[in-house]
């Protein structure tokens, strides 16, 4: 059968049957995009991300269908570093009971309305 491989520069043909693996299908994918990163980039049909170890017939995948070549997104861990940098910018701060503005940890006076009674902000329980 004929399987239509789409990505973000090109378009390729292939022809598969529905016992391949889509490890299979990585590796001559390979060979077409060369100088290109396919393993950092996953496989989508019909809006699903497909699992590597199952075969095309697994999802049903036909003749003349297409599947997607969409990067891989890695994110969400921030640099211990970051992490304190964040935490000292919001949250060791003063707070004035008066306005509830936020003051740097150092102050004496309110920087909104001059007023003399600060307090440390309360830390959430969930950092």
């Amino acid at each position: 059968m004929q399987l239509i491989v789409r990505s973000l520069d090109r378009t390729v043909a292939l022809t598969a049957s529905p016992a391949d693996s889509l490890t299979s299908i990585r590796q001559r994918l390979l060979a077409v995009y060369s100088g290109h990163v396919v393993d950092s980039q996953r496989f989508v049909f019909a809006g699903r991300t497909l699992d590597e170890a199952k075969t095309l017939g697994d999802y049903s995948i036909g003749e003349s269908s297409v599947l997607d070549l969409v990067p891989r997104l890695f994110g969400g861990v921030m640099e211990p570093t970051l992490i304190n940098l964040a935490r000292e910018y919001n949250q060791n701060m003063m707070i004035c009971r008066h306005c509830y503005a936020r003051n740097p940890l150092r102050a004496t006076n309110c920087r909104r309305c001059r007023g003399t009674n600060l307090r440390k902000k309360k830390l959430s329980k969930y950092a």
